[in-house]
């Protein structure tokens, strides 16, 4: 099987304590209101100069719709960037450091991403980003929370070093038919989870399927420290459940010199 890595541009948490979910009372803050802050901290992580380095530490299963287990993997990546963009390499497999005939095909894969990456412009540079904030809602905006999604405010969440709100976002008619679960620091402005389901089928996604993403703060820059995936996909014409685990740690800050804004590619006439 070809080897899948999702990953992002999430404080692991512990038990989560929920408090009744309600309707928004007259006094309830306005959903969008509290979502501001935390949306625009994301916007300026996503677009600005600073990047950060981690390793990623993944977990990926795979089995039948009738529950038997296909396979079970670990991996570990070292993150870094080539050319502007994301560069995962694969440092150890099931456990153990790549060695011999491994660590030889895991060097040749990075070299062919440099020569590769030198030769991109900056359009296609851009689009490239554009398809990988897409996959880890980056792509989500303020803006499409207000026109297209009904948001609601749900309840609150005691985590550690918060009292959360949480806001529920459901699709009107016409929009993607994803539906987002959102805990937000109304102290900090900070967005700390968010759950995503899937209400229709998305290419080999089905519907139904969960993505859950959880963040930590450096200083007030917003890291994606978790990500989980909880999916039943298609996979060479048949339909498999897919359990992915993504743990971030071991951070490390550095400025870039540019930055490539990650416009939507435009259709050719």
């Amino acid at each position: 099987m070809a080897r899948t890595v999702l990953r992002p541009l999430l404080v692991v948490m512990t038990l989560l304590s929920f408090l009744p979910p309600h309707a928004r009372a007259q006094d309830d803050p306005d959903p969008l209101t509290l979502l501001r802050p935390p949306f625009e901290k994301l916007a300026r992580a996503a677009l600005g100069r600073t990047r950060f380095t981690y390793i990623d530490q993944t977990h990926t299963q795979t089995f039948t719709l009738k529950g038997k287990k296909l396979s079970d993997t670990s991996q570990i990546y070292e993150v870094t960037y080539i050319g502007g963009l994301q560069y995962s390499k694969l440092l150890a497999l099931d456990g153990y450091l790549l060695k011999g005939k491994e660590l030889a095909e895991e060097q040749k894969r990075y070299d062919d991403a440099v020569r590769q990456r030198a030769a991109l412009d900056d359009a296609e540079r851009a689009r490239i980003l554009h398809i990988e904030m897409s996959r880890y809602n980056v792509s989500v905006t303020l803006s499409g929370l207000k026109v297209q999604y009904h948001n609601v405010i749900a309840g609150r969440a005691l985590l550690p070093f918060c009292d959360c709100i949480m806001i529920d976002s459901t699709p009107l008619p016409g929009a993607p038919q994803r539906e987002y679960r959102m805990w937000i620091d109304p102290a900090k402005g900070q967005m700390l989870r968010m759950n995503t389901t899937l209400l229709e089928d998305e290419g080999k996604d089905l519907k139904g399927g969960i993505i859950s993403l959880m963040w930590t703060y450096i200083g007030d820059t917003p890291v994606v420290s978790h990500s989980h995936y909880d999916l039943d996909v298609l996979s060479d014409g048949k339909k498999v459940h897919v359990i992915v685990d993504h743990t971030y740690t071991k951070f490390r800050r550095f400025t870039v010199t540019s930055t490539i804004v990650p416009v939507a590619p435009v259709s050719k006439k």
